[in-house]
Parts: C-alpha cells; structure tokens; sequence
C-alpha cells in the first residue's frame, strides 16, 4: 500500500488539497468523484462556486456564506410537497411551532430565528443540522468529507483493474460516486480481510478493514449497508 493518508481537521483549504493530491494520482477528475448538483443541494452554494474551491480558484469565504433568510428560501424552493409546489407559510409554521407571521417576518428577513426554530426548520426540511448557520466553509467541508473517505479506501484499493474506474455510483453519501467495478472490489477485499492474514495483501486489506471500522458511525454505516447490499443480505 502507498504512504497512508490522514484525515484533515475540519479545514476546507486542507480537504481540498487531500483531494486535489490523491485525484491525479488514481486518473480521476472532479467531475468522476462528486456530483457537484448534490453538493449544491446539501449546502446552498452553488455549483460553480463548489468547482471553482475544488479547481483551488480564488473564493472569499463570503463568497461561500448566505444570509439566514437566503438560505431558508433555498431550502422551500429546492424541498418541494409531493405534489410538486413550495410549502406554504401557514405549513412551515405549524411544523416549526410558530405562527405563520413569524414564518413569513423571517423569509422577509424582519426576524431572527432561536436554536429550537432553526433546528425545527432544518428538521421539517430534511436539512443537514445547522444548514440555516454553519458558515459556507464549514458546509463545504462538510459535504466534501465522504467523498474524501471513499478516495481514500480507493487509493488503498489501488491496483490492476481498479486504480481508474471512474466512480460512478453511491456508497459514502448522494455526493460520492463508485462503479460497479469498484464495489465489487471493495465487497471481495473486505471478504478476503475478514479471514486471518497469510501474506502482506491480506494484511492490508486487515488495515483497510479496521480503518472502516474507525469511521464515524454514520458514514460506516452507509458504506456497510452498502457492501450488504451487494452481498444480496
């Protein structure tokens, strides 16, 4: 296995080069590792904006940051009912529990919201918790990271037949793409890692696995359900 790669601290500059030096190095574009629509969908910013921090292109922090009420109106517009049209002032302010006044003082911006009314609003609208504050940078970062996991059980994987698959379908998150190819490699080294080792492949797969296994719950959750879907369990 190649020199090991260590998680960045929750530092955008710091997960944009931890992508941007381990793309090249497994043949892979941006455009290969993420669906850039999603990004925009989980934080707000949108998509060029995210190409132009992911190509290390000149983007103030500003740049990245919307008002409360900018963002709650991207939030309504882009979280539709069933049936296709916004959800109206009266619902949004029942599923918060306050009053469709407040709802519309804070889409006008006349009002700011507390903790409880944020959090409620991010529930209703099936948000990332603190999507309504957390600075740009840190939303970025935030929905970089899975893809950041997944290029790095990659390079882990790395070898004849799966160092340029380009990543084409889910297993880390809706913003990380895998082939087919590729997790079927990963259903199979994960197989092999779960016996004892016998020789120094089957040794890192053992390292693979226990790196899995110090993920988050969440995103090792996702990849396991993954893998078990591909098991047929």
């Amino acid at each position: 296995m190649d020199a090991a790669y260590v998680q960045p601290e929750d530092d955008l500059a710091a997960l944009i080069t931890a992508i941007n030096t381990l793309l090249p190095q497994l043949g892979m574009r941006h455009e290969d590792l993420l669906d850039i629509g999603q990004v925009t969908y989980a934080t707000g910013i949108p998509e060029d904006l995210v190409l132009a921090v992911l190509r290390g292109e000149t983007v103030t922090a500003e740049d990245l940051d919307m008002s409360f009420t900018d963002r709650l109106k991207f939030l309504r517009e882009t979280r539709l009912r069933d049936d296709g049209r916004m959800y109206t002032y009266e619902e949004i302010g029942t599923a918060a529990g306050v009053t469709k006044a407040m709802i519309s003082a804070l889409f006008s911006g006349q009002r700011s919201p507390g903790r409880n009314v944020a959090d409620a609003l991010e529930d209703f609208f099936e948000a990332e918790p603190r999507f309504l504050t957390l600075s740009g940078r840190r939303a970025l970062a935030r929905a970089l990271k899975p893809a950041y996991g997944s290029l790095v059980i990659l390079s882990g994987l790395r070898g004849e037949g799966i160092s340029h698959l380009a990543m084409r379908s889910s297993i880390a998150g809706p913003d990380s793409k895998l082939g087919s190819k590729l997790q079927e490699a990963l259903t199979e080294a994960f197989a092999q890692a779960a016996r004892e080792p016998s020789d120094p492949e089957e040794r890192e797969l053992r390292e693979i696995t226990e790196r899995v296994r110090a993920l988050p719950p969440t995103p090792r959750g996702r990849l396991m359900k993954k893998i078990k879907g591909l098991l047929g369990q």
